[in-house]
This record gives structure tokens, sequence and C-alpha cells, in this order.
């Protein structure tokens, strides 16, 4: 999936840092882990009299940076026996049941 948002941020002068707030709402459903890439695509020094001046410039080697949301939920599942203790009598047949809970994603 690709997702594009703009976002306008600015550097007051004699700033040398600014933040973008990514936020991830947390929630119960399983999911796979997610990349996302962070592109700066354009920079515009502005001098005190609104004009621009243009001279900042993007660091060819340093304007991609990649979130990654971690795997939550256990998206594959968690496997276990449906019940830990059996009984059968002798000359009995039984089946014993293994489950797996949470997530699905995938084959076992």
């Amino acid at each position: 999936m690709k997702l594009t948002r703009n976002i306008l941020t600015s550097l007051v002068q004699g700033d040398n840092t600014t933040l973008i707030v990514i936020s991830v709402s947390a929630d119960s459903q399983p999911e796979l882990e997610e990349r996302y890439t962070l592109t700066l695509t354009s920079v515009t020094t502005i001098s005190d009299d609104l004009a621009p001046s243009g001279h900042a410039s993007l660091n060819p080697l340093a304007t991609m940076a990649t979130v990654t949301i971690q795997a939550s939920n256990n998206p594959h599942g968690v496997v276990e026996f449906q019940s830990t203790s059996v009984r059968l009598n002798e000359a009995g047949v039984m089946g014993v049941a293994i489950i797996r809970q949470f997530g699905a994603i995938g084959e076992c």
C-alpha cells in the first residue's frame, strides 16, 4: 500500500531541529510488520523579509528514513493443545485437538 502525505514543517532562524510527529493507534487486530518511508523532497530558505533566499539544501545521502511498526497481537497465532491433560481407556482411540488462537496469518 502506498500512502502519500505532504507535510510542511519549519525551522525558524537559529533552530537546528524540528519534529514530524507520527501517531500509531493501538488495537487488538493481529497485524504483520509495516514499513513506511519518509522522504524529504524540498527545502526553501526564507529571509527575515519572507522572500525566498535559497541558501539551504538537502543532503542527498540523508533524505529518506524508514519507519517500521512492529508486528502486533500475534499475527501468526499462538499454537497450543486445547487440553493439556487427556485420559483414555485401554484400547480406546481419541483425538487431541491443537488450536491456534489470535492471528491466523500463514500456514502452520
